[in-house]
């Protein structure tokens, strides 16, 4: 786990997290006028937020001795230097989501997920779904299909659960032990949800402790509508850690099956080159008549991740597979600062290098919000030798010049960004 950086706290806004009691409380003398989170059963001032337009980032700080998040409010997508001095601060490992003006906040120690409402200029806690009792072990992204029905997949005990975002309580869960696999442990990687129809495609991986894998793309469909659950197995595409993957302006969902970062491809038993597999809007199978290869479109690099720029266009990280014999081992390679980015059309396959922007090791996960990708640069925390001091500088991509331009920066790693109101 992970604490932060020695931080001097605001004198307006003073907090500490009780985990037993799920909630934040005042932490020592606080000026009469500071905001607090709300206490249990949803009473107390509220924790203040920008008035109009509020954005949230999500930083996680590691130092050896565990994590923190960091979660700040801003009126616009964060430039220059992100100041956490007036962050929410969380313990350990945790996220957060949005959805109609709330504010969804899951905490990795406690296995809970709760719900913050935006009144006038101030977040209160207005519910909380505790987790453990359902065996999960981890909190993956909620998928909201209405105010009142959401989904979170339950990798622990092969199931999808169902709850209610209003009532914050589980209302019912989906079999998805169709997954199962003789002999194998498995990985839920990432969710995908089409909200139009409610169909919720996962990404899943066989491995036995990331030392040997079944080396075949695998997706779960889930029919919200029906309650089907189909599975999916591609033997021409490698086993994927799902970095990345989006719908397009006309619903078509890209997913990247990228040899579940490099793993397989470099130094697995039944390497496959990595793919790009489509899902046209309304269909639940792979679109078989798209056929761009990544590797064929950056001429032989080995890409990781697949984060949409917008009119066609994708932003991923590539390194020369060639390189490999100069290090001691896979690991090494992939965590070594020599992974560059490019950008990829989709139509054409043409891929473009990207100027203004430094290599970096694989391992974090670009953002894409509002037309822009936002791609962090944290090399000194990949390579572990300096995690005292983490630092992460996030570029903005111009799709039209392929330049990145530096837009801001944060202590530890980018979580997360997204548009509360």
């Amino acid at each position: 786990m992970r604490h932060p950086t020695r931080r001097q706290p605001s004198t307006r806004i003073c907090f500490s997290v009780a985990l037993s009691a799920l909630a934040l409380a005042c932490l020592g003398a606080c000026d009469d006028d500071a905001k607090v989170l709300a206490s249990p059963g949803g009473s107390g001032e509220g924790f203040e937020i920008p008035q109009g337009s509020v954005y949230t980032t999500v930083a996680q700080v590691q130092t050896p001795n565990g994590t923190t998040t960091l979660l700040s409010f801003t009126n616009d997508v964060p430039s220059g230097e992100l100041d956490t001095g007036r962050a929410l601060e969380l313990p350990g490992f945790a996220d957060a989501t949005t959805y109609e003006g709330s504010l969804y906040v899951t905490d990795g120690e406690a296995l809970t997920l709760t719900r913050y409402e935006v009144e006038g200029d101030a977040l209160v806690e207005r519910g909380v779904l505790g987790l453990q009792s359902q065996g999960i072990t981890f909190i993956g992204d909620p998928f909201f299909l209405s105010a009142e029905r959401a989904l979170l997949v339950n990798a622990d005990q092969l199931e999808i659960l169902e709850w209610n975002p209003s009532t914050m309580t589980v209302t019912g869960t989906h079999d998805i032990s169709a997954l199962a696999r003789e002999g194998w442990g498995y990985e839920y990687r990432a969710g995908y949800l089409r909200e139009a129809d409610g169909v919720l495609f996962i990404v899943w991986a066989y491995t036995n402790d990331r030392v040997e894998f079944v080396n075949d793309f695998i997706l779960g469909v889930f029919d919200s509508r029906s309650g089907s659950f189909e599975v999916i197995v591609d033997e021409e595409c490698p086993a994927s850690a799902a970095f990345g993957g989006f719908f397009d302006e006309q619903g078509d969902l890209y997913i990247p099956a990228d040899s579940f970062g490099g793993f397989t491809f470099f130094d697995g038993a039944d390497p496959k080159e990595p793919c790009i597999r489509r899902i046209r809007a309304g269909e639940l199978g792979i679109d078989a008549s798209y056929g761009v290869r990544p590797m064929d479109a950056l001429g032989g690099l080995a890409p990781w991740g697949l984060y949409y720029a917008g009119g066609g266009l994708v932003y991923t990280t590539a390194v020369d597979p060639a390189r490999l014999p100069e290090y001691p081992s896979v690991y090494e390679f992939i965590f070594d600062t020599i992974h560059e980015g490019y950008t990829i059309d989709l139509a054409s396959g043409q891929s473009q290098k990207i100027e203004g922007m430094p290599p970096d090791a694989v391992g974090f996960e670009s953002v894409s919000i509002e037309g822009q990708v936002l791609i962090p640069r944290s090399a000194g925390a990949v390579r572990i030798y300096d995690v005292d001091n983490v630092q992460t500088r996030v570029y903005t991509l111009d799709p039209v010049s392929k330049v990145a331009t530096p837009r801001f920066t944060l202590p530890g790693y980018l979580g997360g960004l997204r548009r509360l109101r």
